[in-house]
């Protein structure tokens, strides 16, 4: 995912998942095996399931230069105006309050912030129900990392710009 997408596009991918329910990778069935004191192996199936997150924040990477829109999902239905998102970096700390899409989702333009980690602290109610962190990347250093990546730097560009035609 990214943010060039539309809202749609994450709407689908969150109801993909929601839909596969049993697959779902934060839950999972472990047969546990017992060796007895006469030799005899006896098993038992176990259900074991990891805490799912309060809220999930789309995208987790956000270019730069085109920052696009952020993403809200909350596990728990909430009231309208009782979520509040908090941006923190070393030199900023900026509260607002996302747009409303549904009881589970909000929305927000995202923040112009430099290159970097920004914390995400997410309340609902008052209470803190998520710290997320999202980086800021710019195209420009992006491109940088991977020409550094590269042998030839000049061959790569080359190779890029036949496999584009």
């Amino acid at each position: 995912m990214t943010t060039n997408q539309g809202p749609e596009d994450y709407l689908a991918v969150i109801s993909d998942i929601i839909q596969q329910g049993a697959h779902d990778p934060l839950s999972s069935d472990l047969e546990r095996s017992l060796r007895l004191s006469d030799g005899s192996v006896e098993s038992e199936e176990v259900t074991e399931t990891v805490g799912r997150p309060e809220v999930l924040v789309l995208p987790k990477r956000i270019p730069c230069e085109c920052p696009g829109e952020m993403f809200i999902i909350l596990r728990d239905d909430v009231p309208e105006e009782s979520v509040i998102i908090e941006f923190i970096t070393e030199n900023e700390w900026i509260r607002i309050e996302p747009d409303f899409w549904n009881q589970k989702v909000r929305f927000i333009k995202a923040l112009d912030f430099p290159a970097g980690f920004v914390n995400v602290n997410i309340y609902c109610g008052g209470d803190i129900k998520a710290t997320v962190q999202i980086e800021y990347y710019s195209t420009v250093g992006e491109f940088e990392q991977i020409l550094q990546k590269v042998a030839d730097p000049i061959a790569f560009a080359c190779q890029v710009s036949c496999s584009v035609h």
